[in-house]
């Protein structure tokens, strides 16, 4: 067995909340003219990563979720094709609930030396 030494990378003082378009969202997609050809495929797209609070249990995320929801609804609508004539109503929890999978994670470690930066 080989003696590794553990390196000790500092943790980052956030959560991050992952979010993936469901089959509905793409669904909905394609009932706007986009089509197969336009890469619109749940594969096809990378999730997007958000740093929020570090929370401690799921109903805390859950809480977070519906306390943020819209600002994310209307973050990741930005990142579609769609006009924004055609963005549905950012006020649907249910829909926005239907259309992304979230995923909190916690225990983020920092492997970069040097500051984190903000574009």
């Amino acid at each position: 067995m080989m003696n590794v030494p553990v390196p000790e990378y500092p943790e980052v003082n956030r959560g991050i909340l992952l979010v993936k378009p469901t089959d509905v969202f793409f669904t909905f997609l394609k009932s706007k003219g986009f089509n197969e050809t336009d890469a619109l495929q749940p594969d096809d797209w990378e999730p997007t990563i958000y740093l929020v609070p570090e929370m401690d249990s799921p109903l805390e995320e859950d809480e977070w979720t519906k306390s943020n929801y819209k600002s994310l609804f209307s973050h990741l609508l930005a990142q579609t094709p769609l006009d924004e004539k055609d963005y549905p109503p950012i006020n649907d929890f249910p829909l926005f609930e239907s259309w992304f999978n979230c995923e909190f994670i916690i225990g983020i470690f920092d492997m970069v030396k040097g500051p984190l930066g903000r574009g």
